[in-house]
């Protein structure tokens, strides 16, 4: 072979070798700046998640914090001043004998006691001391005197399992699922059942035969969809989830589902 030949195949061997390592460099830093910005698309999306949920945790604790301060208004403003109203109005129906002032008085306690209802149902603190079963306790006994619907509660759950934090969470979710019945759903009876799924979760199950309503179409509305989406946030700041079945003229059916704290399920097998 001519030294001019070798010259010519040492030069293509050479500018394959550059060539390749060319490449290998092209190929090695498109893949670090792709992995680079999937983990930059990761970090952001995960702070924008925090960001949400501190702000959604924010927001859930400046209402918190108002519906505490109304409780108190209610309890110990204008119930007492109506407690006192009522107590003068029944001490001057007797002395004067009129039934008329006598019946006053009573209403005039029947709103009290209701005030003071409210008042409770919007303490948090009262809420979290007193736990979740007879919290929701004492929100079926308000729904139990209305007349214009029916309700059933089934709870074969006798402890409470979650901390302050969690056990407001799910009361004010009930809450908020049984006034949107209430508003909305035009419905004659409402069943709500709590008790321990499966695998130790603790579920809570609304049913109304009210007249329904597509899910994803509320989910994408502006008005009914914010109050959606506060429930599903609510919920997975606790670690659970929310199924919610509709099917327009025969009514809703949700379930809350939030697993049983490890130490919880500890006590309730001993």
């Amino acid at each position: 072979m001519q030294p001019q030949n070798q010259e010519i195949y040492i030069i293509i061997i050479i500018g394959c070798l550059i060539a390749f390592l060319l490449v290998g460099f092209i190929v090695t830093t498109l893949f670090l700046y792709q992995r680079r910005q999937k983990k930059q698309e990761e970090e952001v999306r995960r702070l924008k998640e925090a960001f949400e949920k501190e702000s959604a945790k924010s927001q859930i604790e400046i209402q918190e914090n108002t519906m505490a301060h109304i409780a108190e208004e209610l309890h110990h403003g204008i119930k007492n001043d109506l407690a006192g109203i009522a107590w003068y109005l029944n001490v001057l129906g007797m002395e004067q004998q009129n039934k008329e002032i006598t019946e006053t008085a009573a209403s005039l306690n029947k709103i009290t006691e209701e005030i003071r209802e409210m008042a409770h149902s919007l303490h948090t603190g009262r809420i979290a001391k007193v736990g979740l079963i007879e919290a929701l306790e004492t929100e079926v006994k308000k729904l139990l005197r209305r007349k214009d619907i029916t309700t059933a509660f089934d709870c074969t759950v006798h402890q409470n399992f979650f901390d302050a934090q969690t056990t407001v969470f799910i009361y004010r979710m009930v809450q908020e699922l049984t006034q949107n019945i209430l508003k909305h759903a035009k419905a004659s009876v409402i069943t709500i059942k709590v008790f321990v799924a499966p695998e130790d979760i603790f579920t809570i199950q609304i049913q109304d035969n009210g007249k329904g309503f597509n899910v994803e179409e509320a989910k994408r509305s502006k008005t009914a969809g914010v109050g959606l989406q506060s429930i599903i946030n609510r919920t997975a700041m606790i670690g659970g989830k929310i199924i919610f079945e509709s099917e327009i003229s025969k009514g809703t059916t949700v379930w809350l589902e939030i697993p049983i704290p490890h130490e919880q399920i500890t006590i309730k097998h001993v």
